[in-house]
């Protein structure tokens, strides 16, 4: 506290000198205000400089702090001076290409993995719970879109004898209790809170299917550990989903922000049991 760029700078120095420390690897989100950022940027200027791979995550999301025109410029530089850059799915890459179309370097996309190991194979039939349920996880962030996914579950509710399970942080804030109430779905909508890890493959594999309606997302984790445990996705067609979800075959996308297009997919499936089970089992392989 109190030290200014150029003090970090050589204390940065003198660790990575010091730890014989010979490669970064560095994952961001955006180019909000980080002073570590700078001292980086001045790396490349040392006599024996680390190399450097970058690999931008979350690049775009709407819930970062404000772009600084600082942080911007030295990532510009860490660009530059990098090995290596890489995006997390082609919907990043592009973002950060459209921010620096100058940036001559060539931009991999490396996306995310998950362990088969963990997820197993989906059982016949359901192991838990004494009504079926459709299953969501994720933050309550205005961009995970979870309003509209309980606007298209409205749409659906009182065809089908099934629930909807909003899982994650946040356990319901105010104003997706207040949408509940005012369609009428407080019965039918539940949020359990955050699950342990070692909790996701039942609760993923007892779902009749796994649905998102997020407005924008980099990547989406959630979606692909559910196709690893063998349970259909529903997805916007937005983000990384459109990497690794080829619809029609190993999932469903729909237009983003339509709740109308999610509730015919939804419906689709809770009609076509078959059809569900044949794309998780796509998915997973």
């Amino acid at each position: 506290p109190g030290r200014g760029p150029g003090a970090m700078t050589h204390a940065l120095a003198e660790t990575l000198r010091k730890d014989g420390i010979d490669l970064i690897y560095l994952r961001l989100g955006g180019a909000y205000r980080n002073p570590f950022i700078g001292s980086l940027s001045t790396l490349p200027r040392l006599k024996f400089p680390p190399r450097l791979s970058l690999q931008f995550d979350d690049f775009g999301n709407p819930d970062l702090p404000a772009d600084c025109p600082q942080t911007a410029r030295a990532l510009r530089r860490l660009m530059a001076g990098s090995h290596s850059v890489s995006a997390v799915s082609r919907a990043v890459r592009d973002r950060v290409r459209r921010y620096w179309p100058a940036e001559p370097r060539r931009i991999h996309v490396v996306g995310n993995g998950v362990d088969l190991r963990r997820f197993g194979r989906r059982k016949k039939q359901r192991t838990s719970g004494p009504k079926p349920y459709i299953l969501s996880i994720g933050r309550q962030a205005r961009y995970k879109g979870m309003d509209l996914l309980i606007f298209a579950f409205a749409q659906i509710a009182d065809q089908f004898a099934v629930d909807l399970v909003i899982a994650g942080p946040d356990a319901g804030k105010d104003y997706l209790h207040v949408l509940i109430r005012k369609l009428g779905l407080e019965k039918r909508v539940q949020f359990p809170g955050f699950t342990e890890h070692r909790e996701l493959p039942a609760l993923l594999r007892d779902a009749e299917f796994f649905a998102l309606a997020s407005r924008w997302d980099s990547f989406g984790i959630a979606a692909l550990e559910a196709m690893a445990a063998g349970v259909a996705v529903i997805a916007p067609r937005v983000g990384g989903f459109v990497d690794y979800i080829e619809d029609g075959k190993t999932g469903r996308l729909f237009s983003p922000g339509d709740p109308g297009d999610l509730a015919s997919a939804m419906r689709r499936l809770l009609l076509r049991p078959a059809e569900a089970r044949s794309l998780g089992a796509a998915a997973r392989e």
